[in-house]
């Protein structure tokens, strides 16, 4: 990990994943992981079932308030 807008820190870090392929595979593998983990299939629809639930939530108070 590199500090933002940092070019040379940045640069530094490429030399070092193109001279080390074991550390590129590693990386990569990892990075692979944490992606599957954040945005799969099923993440991704419970989160928007959990969204909607508190959608509907906030909806059926907002009406409760309404009421005469």
């Amino acid at each position: 990990v590199v500090e933002p807008k940092n070019v040379k820190s940045l640069s530094e870090a490429i030399l070092v994943l193109v001279k080390n392929k074991e550390k590129r595979i590693k990386m990569g593998t990892k990075s692979l992981d944490r992606f599957n983990k954040l945005f799969s299939y099923d993440k991704i629809i419970n989160d928007y079932i959990n969204l909607h639930k508190e959608i509907v939530d906030y909806n059926n108070k907002s009406n409760k308030d309404k009421i005469i």
